[in-house]
């Protein structure tokens, strides 16, 4: 991460938001045959493609403060999409004026997200739709089983509550 030249926008999200959506991306993208409590057994086997997601975050969280890396949380993102784009822009030094950032955050819905993957790659446009599911904050309320949330609330005590890592949803 501290290679000359190289700056890193790390986009962490609450984890079992994280969770949720990684499931989607499983059905889709691998086809992933099983429901979500099946993808949810690979969570706490930590069999999970690309690792664990609570260390991915923690990590990140750690390097949050080195001059090459951003941090932004999706929460923030949802909340302030403005502010969100205004910082990166600042870490990435590209000007931007109010005219600009307005324009991105226009731009940045998930409708047109959508909308324009499916126009770039006409071939896979419902590979294209998918990939854009909902983007919403507190989706994970409807798909977690009461021992999926406990074991997710128990992996943040271990990894992030030590860093100062907190997701105010």
């Amino acid at each position: 991460v501290e290679e000359e030249g190289l700056k890193v926008i790390a986009v962490l999200r609450e984890p079992k938001d994280t969770l949720t959506s990684y499931y989607y991306h499983y059905c889709n993208i691998i086809n992933f045959p099983g429901d979500f409590h099946d993808f949810f057994d690979l969570v706490r086997q930590d069999r999970l493609h690309g690792g664990n997601i609570f260390k991915m975050a923690q990590d990140w969280w750690q390097a949050r403060d080195l001059p090459n890396v951003l941090v932004v949380k999706y929460e923030e993102m949802k909340k302030d999409t403005a502010e969100v784009v205004r910082r990166v822009a600042e870490f990435l030094e590209i000007p931007l004026d109010s005219k600009a950032v307005e324009s991105i955050v226009e731009n940045c819905n998930m409708d047109k997200m959508r909308k324009g993957l499916v126009e770039a790659i006409p071939d896979e446009s419902e590979m294209a739709k998918q990939f854009f599911r909902k983007g919403v904050v507190g989706d994970w309320k409807n798909h977690f089983a009461k021992d999926e949330e406990d074991f997710v609330d128990e992996c943040v005590r271990k990894y992030f509550d030590p860093v100062g890592l907190h997701f105010n949803v």
